[in-house]
């Protein structure tokens, strides 16, 4: 079993965000050879972008 907390994450360099806007936690990834990924991406309500 894996376990992660997001402190984990940004230590590992999994973790991204932009503070009130967006955050993107990546739990699992290829190195973890578990034959899938895992990640919790967060949006704030309200919040518009562009995805190029």
């Amino acid at each position: 079993m894996i376990v992660r907390t997001v402190e984990d994450l940004k230590t590992q360099g999994s973790y991204r965000e932009m503070p009130g806007v967006w955050s993107s936690a990546r739990y699992l990834l290829r190195r973890d050879g578990m034959g899938f990924t895992l990640t919790r991406t967060t949006v704030a309500a309200g919040s518009s972008q562009t995805i190029a």
